[in-house]
């Protein structure tokens, strides 16, 4: 097959440019350098003179010629890509002869071809053999050569991912590319804390106040338990002749309820007092905390930094 072509490849260059409806001074100019390249062997100039050629005077016939480069550099799946399109875009245009050729070369292509279809998060870059093809998702499967390949896909903030594998003519296969769901290479925001600094005092006001009219419950309710029976606390009466021992213990336990009473509610009012002092006279602050990296001559690290 590279007998054949090289023979007519410089016959079809020249119908290129003089078929162009308009090609351009510099198509003209890179399309001799792609043809002196070319004579000269260098498959690989010509090919980059022969692509720029198209960009600016789109013909498909030139696609055709960098067909044929690209099978000088066995670039089988590059070759199989181009020959297709000269087909699609020459339609029939293309000569009977020139249309039987290219179909017999692309059904030889296609046995050194396999075609890789990429699965991975929406918009990563996908890069084969560390060559761009594209984001996912992708509108068809990668053609590439038989043989080893790197497949590789990224996205901002997140870690690459790679993975080579061994591709066979005709051979599809998928191969999934799941990226970290971590931001590990992210610029967080400065991360904002907020500290409640209440009145010194007011807390522990509270809590003694608290323990306080426990304290009066608790004398209050012995209080309570030592009245005689005959004795009654809600109308401080006993029914017992004078002499009787039962109305000293009454009296007795009358004060200590009377105490208790009293010091349940000197507690009471300490707690509340303690309560309403600890969170009006509360201040809030935002402290702003953020890593940042400092080097120096013997090394380097992270720091946090922010209002203390």
């Amino acid at each position: 097959m590279g007998v054949k072509l090289n023979l007519g490849l410089a016959v079809l260059l020249a119908a290129s440019i003089a078929h162009a409806q308009a090609p351009t001074d510099d198509a003209r100019t890179h399309f001799n350098r792609g043809t002196e390249l070319y004579d000269a062997n260098n498959f690989r100039g010509a090919l980059v003179e022969f692509q720029r050629a198209y960009e600016l005077a789109p013909n498909y016939r030139l696609l055709y010629n960098i067909g044929q480069v690209d099978l000088e550099l066995q670039d089988y799946a590059a070759a199989l890509t181009a020959l297709t399109r000269y087909l699609r875009e020459g339609g029939p245009d293309v000569p009977r002869d020139r249309l039987q050729q290219v179909n017999q070369d692309i059904e030889r292509l296609k046995g050194r071809v396999g075609t890789v279809t990429v699965q991975t998060v929406a918009g990563a870059e996908v890069l084969v053999d560390d060559a761009s093809v594209g984001y996912a998702p992708l509108p068809d499967p990668i053609p590439v050569n038989a043989g080893r390949h790197k497949f590789t896909v990224h996205a901002a903030g997140r870690d690459p991912v790679t993975r080579v594998i061994d591709v066979a003519g005709l051979e599809k296969l998928t191969v999934a590319l799941a990226l970290p769901t971590g931001d590990t290479g992210a610029v967080h925001p400065p991360a904002v804390k907020t500290i409640t600094h209440h009145p010194h005092g007011s807390g522990l006001l509270a809590i003694a106040g608290g323990g306080v009219f426990l304290v009066g419950v608790a004398l209050s309710v012995v209080g309570v338990a030592q009245i005689p029976s005959n004795c009654s606390l809600s109308d401080s009466q006993c029914i017992a002749a004078p002499t009787d021992p039962s109305l000293g213990s009454a009296s007795r336990a009358t004060r200590l309820f009377d105490i208790g009473l009293a010091t349940s509610a000197v507690g009471l009012a300490a707690g509340v007092g303690g309560l309403i002092w600890y969170y009006s006279g509360a201040k809030t602050d935002r402290e702003t905390m953020a890593v940042a990296p400092w080097f120096a001559p013997g090394g380097g690290g992270i720091a946090l930094v922010g209002r203390m």
